[in-house]
């Protein structure tokens, strides 16, 4: 089983991470406390497993853009006349995540 820092976790899913730890307040992403050797810190891991499950279920602007080759500029006016409606919204979580299953198929990818 694979473990993946909090950074390393974010990044994949192409988000800031105050918006990864927003997902983790949300219950939408649960990490793993791993003691340090010596007992006197702890530290946050991600299963591997997780992060991909999350990436099943949802996604982000950043990544639609990156799988169609396309801008974040254009492919929100087209999110916009396809009626797209994220999940959460920017204000709530820092970025726009939408679940792939409510997307119009043009962008589940």
């Amino acid at each position: 089983m694979t473990h993946l820092s909090p950074q390393d976790a974010f990044a994949s899913l192409r988000v800031p991470a105050r918006s990864g730890w927003e997902f983790v307040d949300r219950g939408l992403m649960t990490p793993t406390a791993v003691n340090s050797r010596c007992g006197k810190h702890v530290f946050h891991r991600f299963r591997r497993e997780d992060v991909d499950a999350f990436l099943a279920e949802f996604t982000n602007e950043t990544l639609i853009a990156d799988a169609l080759g396309i801008g974040k500029r254009e492919l929100k006016s087209q999110m916009k006349a396809a009626g797209a409606k994220p999940y959460l919204l920017a204000g709530e979580v820092g970025v726009r995540i939408f679940r792939r299953s409510e997307l119009p198929s043009k962008f589940q990818v």
